[in-house]
């Protein structure tokens, strides 16, 4: 293990250490069922995960990786083609200006409404949260590209395909895992919001519920799970963009 992983994971243990020692001196200062202390929370949360827990966290794993995969894959494809062909960006590039300072989340009732109260609509409402991650950035990347890569590419006569993988793609990786891990919150938030209108099943809704019966330790557990979820993910894109853009951490060492 190299010292930069190991400082790392010290400093996620630090930030671990911090969290949860505040969170147990303002549980003892309220003295209050309001926020019961981090190991009543763990307590709920080992005994609640089997039964009740795990099925909720499956189902809202599952809507949020398939928001981000077809997010990701749609908004990289549109953002690539933006990029190289100057039509279509003159065609998308206003479209994308437009809507993206607009909170789509706020377009759930009409998904609502077009889609059904099934889970159609709830993935298409994080989709359209998340999509607009990916298009700038990566079309920001290829048009950033110096020019001096454009020379070499003609003296080493690539063609289209050549082009793309060796330059094209290599460029817009790091901005497109930028976006992706941005997009993990906002797809979170849009799932949590989604998972508390018309539906009974999900890690927000559990939370939600466990909230309106007063059931704090359970609330707390939910809201644990849902932290852990978002950590993973976010940690698993960390070593996916390790692997597939190795030139970075050379650049950076």
């Amino acid at each position: 293990m190299s010292m930069k992983s190991k400082y790392n994971r010290l400093k996620t243990l630090y930030a671990v250490i911090i969290v949860l020692l505040a969170w147990s001196l303002l549980s003892l200062l309220l003295n209050s069922i309001v926020l019961p202390t981090p190991w009543a929370t763990f307590e709920q949360l080992t005994v609640l995960f089997m039964d009740k827990l795990l099925p909720h966290t499956l189902i809202s794993y599952t809507r949020l990786i398939v928001a981000l995969v077809i997010s990701s894959l749609v908004g990289g494809l549109i953002g690539i083609s933006c990029g190289l062909f100057p039509k279509v960006e003159v065609l998308v590039i206003p479209i994308v200006d437009l809507f993206y300072p607009i909170p789509r989340i706020a377009f759930l009732p009409l998904f609502l409404i077009w889609f059904g109260l099934g889970e159609i609509s709830k993935v298409i409402v994080m989709v359209a949260v998340s999509v607009f991650y990916f298009i700038l950035p990566v079309h920001r990347a290829i048009k950033q590209l110096p020019t001096t890569y454009h020379l070499i590419a003609q003296t080493l006569d690539l063609n289209r395909w050549q082009w793309f993988y060796h330059v094209v793609l290599p460029a817009c990786l790091p901005a497109f895992f930028t976006a992706l891990k941005l997009t993990v919150g906002a797809a979170m938030a849009a799932l949590f919001f989604a998972e508390n209108v018309a539906s009974t099943t999900g890690l927000a809704y559990y939370i939600m519920n466990a909230w309106s019966f007063g059931n704090y330790p359970a609330m707390y557990a939910g809201i644990v799970l849902l932290c852990v979820m978002g950590g993973l993910i976010f940690s698993l894109l960390n070593y996916v963009e390790q692997c597939v853009t190795p030139w970075l951490k050379q650049k950076k060492e």
